[in-house]
């Protein structure tokens, strides 16, 4: 079994964490889920990020590229470094994809 907030081994039914004192859920329960799994439960939230950045430089930069840095908020929720980087490109994406609009407006 894993803690859920460190990600460190316990041993045995401890009922908290030696590591960081955190309340240990009993076995079966989501707290048990390996690090791995915890990762992967924040999947969702990455590839509605991605897919908003990618919307965002064409179509309504600033509505798809808000919609895709909360998404990564949620996903930094459970994946610091998923979601660090799915609201960067998001915004990269928005700011991009303004520039552009402004600029194709502009020859036109």
């Amino acid at each position: 079994m894993f803690c859920p907030k460190c990600g460190k081994e316990q041993l045995g039914d401890e009922s908290f964490c030696r590591y960081c004192g955190a309340e240990q859920a009993l076995p079966g329960g989501a707290a048990g889920a390996t690090p791995s799994q915890q990762r992967k439960s924040a999947t969702g939230f990455v590839v509605g990020s991605a897919v908003c950045a990618a919307i965002a430089l064409l179509f309504f930069p600033p509505i798809f590229g808000v919609a895709g840095i909360v998404l990564g908020y949620f996903a930094f929720r459970r994946n610091r470094l998923a979601g660090t980087i799915c609201m960067v490109v998001s915004g990269i994406c928005m700011i991009v994809g303004v520039v552009l609009g402004l600029w194709v407006w502009s020859i036109t």
